[in-house]
């Protein structure tokens, strides 16, 4: 494809989540459409994978990319795990 880079860069699939994230809902509802007549089951309750990277250590290395923070959703990491309902 022209407009395709060569590579795709970590810089390229932060942008392409940002535009998911825009249509979130959207793309979660026209997903569970798709699957759902293929799964014949009671899907009243749908776990979703919400992982996150986490990395505990002691210590300081040099240049080191570890660093405390917030999860993705800027709650205390020791918050109870979601749902989603379908």
């Amino acid at each position: 494809m022209p407009t395709m880079p060569e590579t795709v860069t970590h810089q390229h699939l932060l942008r392409a989540m940002d535009a998911l994230m825009d249509h979130a809902e959207a793309v979660e509802v026209a997903l569970a459409r798709q699957i759902r007549p293929l799964v014949d089951r009671d899907l009243a309750i749908v776990f979703c994978d919400l992982t996150t990277v986490r990395i505990h250590g002691e210590g300081d290395m040099g240049e080191d990319l570890r660093a405390f923070g917030l999860n993705k959703e800027n709650r205390p990491a020791s918050a109870p795990e979601e749902m989603c309902h379908v």
